[in-house]
């Protein structure tokens, strides 16, 4: 009897020494973004992610709206359809209901106007934010800012300095806080590809596969204006004011934050961000 005790005693102090403890260390109060691991198939779909300690932001570090929203002047506010436009919405819609121009990075919590961790830096400087990948195993790294929407069109543009191959960044929209990593993630390709994951719970699901168009401009130093019209489970895709491919997928039907991602497969991803702008839609 006393050696089977002790067998189980010694049993719980190896399975104890298996598990490493959490980090003491206090997190950088700016890290209102993490980063979540997502691995490709060949087809390639991610099937899986790995998620690293989440930072819950304080209210001290919470992004805040520090731009002045643009009303629309001179002309009456456009009437919203209940379905996309063919052509650019950015122009059908009129003034946008807020416009980060990125001269300051507060609205993303960067109040010091950069960020850096092992995984990804950002930083403001003249009007553009650089985002940096510092991964080669497609880690997605993101920051998000406020407020929640639900029904929207929001667009940036995107400028890749240093991009090869596989290398992937866009737009995270519909994310329920900033740390789970949970949202639809829209991205582009060096190579002139896009796709449309949704992170739900604790599997990826591909909702648009990786798809070629001939919309994207491909290339280092080549801007491409990236957006996505949300309005209840429709998702239409536009490329450059152009709609690219429209879809349905209530997988996430609630309102959330948006922003920006990269996701790096050759540890050289650097990506200009001008600016970023949303729509309210009813």
């Amino acid at each position: 009897m006393h050696t089977r005790i002790q067998f189980l005693l010694l049993t719980v102090l190896i399975l104890t020494g298996c598990m490493s403890p959490q980090e003491t260390e206090k997190p950088n109060p700016e890290a209102v973004a993490v980063a979540v691991a997502l691995t490709l198939t060949a087809q390639p779909t991610v099937t899986h992610f790995i998620t690293d300690t989440p930072i819950s932001p304080t209210a001290s570090d919470t992004p805040e709206l520090t731009n002045t929203p643009i009303s629309p002047t001179g002309t009456a506010t456009p009437t919203l359809t209940s379905t996309p436009f063919a052509s650019d919405p950015a122009v059908q819609l009129g003034s946008p209901t807020f416009m980060d121009n990125l001269d300051t990075g507060k609205g993303f919590g960067l109040t010091s106007g950069s960020y850096k961790d092992d995984y990804s830096s950002w930083q403001i400087s003249n009007g553009v934010l650089t985002v940096k990948s510092l991964m080669n195993n497609g880690w997605h790294s993101w920051r998000l800012r406020p407020p929640k929407i639900k029904n929207f069109y929001v667009q940036t543009i995107l400028t890749p300095q240093s991009c090869s191959g596989a290398d992937e960044f866009g737009l995270l929209f519909r994310a329920p806080d900033y740390e789970s990593g949970l949202g639809y993630y829209l991205g582009i390709t060096c190579e002139g590809q896009f796709r449309l994951n949704r992170q739900d719970s604790d599997k990826v699901e591909s909702i648009i596969p990786l798809t070629s168009t001939s919309l994207l401009s491909v290339g280092t130093g080549q801007s491409n204006r990236l957006g996505v019209w949300v309005q209840n489970s429709n998702i239409q895709v536009y490329a450059n004011g152009k709609p690219v491919q429209a879809i349905s997928d209530s997988g996430i039907s609630d309102a959330g934050f948006y922003g920006l991602f990269v996701a790096g497969y050759s540890g050289k991803l650097a990506v200009n961000v001008d600016e970023i702008a949303y729509w309210t839609l009813p």
